[in-house]
């Protein structure tokens, strides 16, 4: 595999982990449980700044023409 595939890979990957945490996120704040809100929103926040790093990065991999 090639690094624009591993990081597309990897993208993939920090959104399914992404969708999840907001996921849980969303039964912590139905269910009032502030400090799982807090630890979910920390989560969530930590996948979109990943995400975005790689997105950047793979972006750079292809010159950033697309």
């Amino acid at each position: 595999m090639n690094q624009k595939t591993l990081l597309q890979n990897a993208l993939n990957a920090i959104n399914c982990q992404k969708a999840e945490a907001c996921h849980q996120l969303k039964q912590a704040e139905a269910l009032q449980l502030q400090k799982l809100v807090e630890y979910w929103t920390q989560h969530v926040e930590e996948h979109e700044s990943t995400y975005k790093g790689l997105l950047n990065w793979l972006f750079t991999l292809n010159g950033g023409d697309q």
